[in-house]
């Protein structure tokens, strides 16, 4: 009975972890900008795209990049100072979760991509 027991919790113990590493290693699905909406705000998502702009403010870690595709646009905000060029002939694929904010100049909703992982699409 007792090896049973522990058998079970051992079982139990090396599924969390296969499921905690399965999180960790997939990604989502390729999507296109057409098809982000308020659904996938908080969920993570991965897009192909090139970067049309890229904005550093002033005594700031970040970057705020706009990311085109053939079917729209959509501003996407990376932690860190990139070397990237805006280059609309270069594509990347961009993952990390979609976030809502409030536009300064028009005060209208609006959704970004908070970026986690660049990789260049040839690599």
């Amino acid at each position: 009975m007792v090896e049973k027991s522990c058998l079970f919790l051992f079982l139990a113990i090396v599924g969390i972890f296969s499921l905690l590493i399965l999180s960790k290693t997939l990604e989502p699905p390729l999507t296109t900008m057409n098809h982000i909406s308020e659904k996938d705000i908080n969920q993570h998502v991965k897009v192909q795209a090139a970067i049309s702009s890229i904005i550093t403010p002033k005594n700031q870690d970040f970057q705020i990049l706009t990311l085109e595709d053939k079917t729209g646009n959509l501003t996407a905000i990376s932690n860190s100072i990139s070397n990237l060029k805006s280059n609309k002939s270069k594509v990347y694929f961009f993952t990390g979760k979609i976030q809502e904010y409030t536009n300064e100049k028009t005060n209208k909703s609006e959704l970004q991509l908070n970026i986690n992982k660049i990789q260049d699409v040839e690599a």
